[in-house]
């Protein structure tokens, strides 16, 4: 046997009102959940800091026929068999936004190429250099050169 249940048409219409007006409560509340969220995510600067790295170098080359100096500037393209040494200037300068404590290592390398076609040319060999070992700093102040 199946039963039914008679319900008035006027009560099936209230079910169905509350039902609706409750589907739209919910909605409107997880809406206004994910439009509004209670928790604001905020970006804190701890600690902001500028470095400032400087290097300068001059070519000297043995005496020729071919150059009227024996110093060439940084920056140029320079016949490895006229080369006689290489005077390198390092000025590294960092500031901090406050003072603290930093500790840390650096080291200074040197990278030699040479290149066939000028300075946008193909690379034929490359060779590195370290010219100062790995050194251990620590600095408590905001400048540190």
């Amino acid at each position: 046997m199946k039963y039914k249940i008679k319900i008035n048409t006027h009560v099936k219409l209230i079910l169905i009102s509350i039902f609706v007006i409750l589907t739209i409560i919910l909605f409107f509340l997880q809406y206004n959940e994910v439009a509004n969220p209670k928790t604001k995510t905020q970006e804190i600067v701890e600690f902001s800091d500028t470095a400032v790295s400087v290097i300068d170098y001059k070519v000297n080359i043995i005496e020729n026929t071919v150059y009227d100096t024996t110093i060439l500037p940084s920056d140029g393209t320079y016949v490895s068999s006229l080369l006689n040494s290489i005077e390198i200037n390092f000025k590294h300068k960092f500031q901090g936004g406050r003072t603290s404590n930093i500790e840390g290592y650096y080291n200074i390398t040197a990278s030699v190429i040479g290149k066939i076609g000028g300075k946008e040319g193909d690379l034929l060999w490359k060779k590195d250099y370290m010219l100062k070992e790995p050194t251990k700093f620590k600095i408590n102040d905001i400048n540190y050169s």
